[in-house]
């Protein structure tokens, strides 16, 4: 389903078509698989991870950190039977966050704007909330986790857990609008919830509470931190941009103005996160 092209610690992930999914940095001691899966109104994931909790903890936080989306996290045994799991919603703001501890980790990253679909509830509910599966999802997850556990290859846990979450497409004509906003808002030329507004042709209370209930946060805050994340991948791309380029090219007002806002998404300045990211290696995706 997916293949690994590396060299001096860098893979770039291809997938079974042989289309770019995206790039990671990491040392060769850390063991890691990403089985990307393909768009579908039926399915609301958008790849599963595997790896070995050789991998250091600020690794883990900066990858979910990148992806923002809403998460599973099960954590295995060298057994592979499970020992705890996770919930972590879709977060704006930087927070610490304590990570499954087990030998063995087993992610599941949703689509944006999907895990509606999943809990049929308000994302602005569960957003910046870091839960057990069972707190989260109750009996459903305690009887996925129990069938997970008799399943012994990784491949078959995946599997499980792929036709588990195929869901009915629910609302999907409101879905659509909110992912056209997210792509006008990637395109990066419009600043302002009002320009949005009329860019998309609907009214802005409509459009805070469709983004409430598929994304769980503010047309404003998403732009921002879609903005935190253009400028995170320009880093990467470009290991010696400048903060100046980085203010124009992120669409800032200033450099006082890129600092706050990206040390508001990151817990740290941009000088401290390419730093950081420099001396410990940390694992890269493409956004």
């Amino acid at each position: 389903m997916v293949s690994f092209v590396a060299k001096g610690g860098t893979a770039c992930v291809l997938s079974s078509s042989g289309s770019f999914v995206g790039y990671m940095l990491f040392p060769t001691a850390m063991l890691i698989k990403v089985w990307p899966v393909e768009d579908s109104p039926y399915s609301p994931i958008r790849h599963f991870f595997l790896w070995q909790q050789s991998i250091p903890q600020h690794s883990i936080h900066e990858y979910m950190l990148l992806i923002n989306r809403n998460a599973w996290m099960i954590g295995f045994q060298e057994n592979r039977q499970i020992s705890e799991s996770m919930f972590i919603g879709e977060a704006a703001l930087h927070q610490d966050r304590l990570l499954p501890e087990s030998p063995w980790i087993l992610g599941v990253v949703f689509r944006i704007g999907r895990y509606q679909q999943v809990v049929d509830c308000p994302m602005s509910q569960i957003s910046e909330q870091v839960l057990s599966l069972q707190d989260h999802l109750g009996a459903r997850a305690a009887s996925l986790l129990e069938q997970l556990a008799g399943e012994e290859e990784w491949d078959s846990k995946i599997e499980h857990l792929y036709q588990d979450l195929l869901v009915d497409t629910g609302p999907y004509g409101e879905l659509q609008r909110v992912l056209k906003a997210i792509e006008v808002i990637r395109l990066g030329k419009l600043k302002t919830v009002d320009a949005l507004t009329r860019e998309l042709g609907i009214g802005r209370r409509k459009l805070e509470r469709l983004f409430h209930s598929f994304i769980g946060l503010s047309p404003k805050t998403y732009i921002q931190l879609e903005r935190f994340r253009r400028v995170v991948q320009l880093m990467k791309d470009q290991p010696g941009i400048s903060q100046a380029e980085l203010v124009v090219l992120g669409g800032y007002y200033d450099q006082a103005h890129l600092i706050r806002q990206f040390k508001s998404f990151a817990g740290m300045t941009p000088r401290q996160f390419r730093n950081r990211n420099r001396e410990r290696h940390l694992m890269s995706v493409k956004i």
